[in-house]
């Protein structure tokens, strides 16, 4: 098991979490208090590299997902991608 921390934020700390046997990751949220510890996980198949190149990026605006309905609606998603 391989763990890395992709952020911290006082008690608040993000990791990504990679079995090195079978290479499934997670992502987890843990709170560390006086009063114990707590988490949340997500399963995912992306990798630390990954993780933290998408945490740089730009964040998806409603704008932009109103575009890409109204590309997928329209049925040119092909011709955008070159298929």
């Amino acid at each position: 098991m391989e763990a890395r921390v992709l952020d911290e934020d006082g008690e608040t700390h993000l990791l990504h979490v990679r079995c090195k046997n079978c290479a499934n990751a997670m992502l987890a949220l843990v709170l560390v208090t006086k009063a114990g510890v707590s988490s949340v996980g997500l399963v995912t198949d992306l990798s630390y590299e990954d993780v933290v190149q998408f945490r740089s990026s730009a964040k998806v605006s409603v704008d932009d997902v109103l575009s890409i309905h109204g590309i997928l609606e329209q049925g040119k998603l092909e011709k955008i991608i070159g298929n």
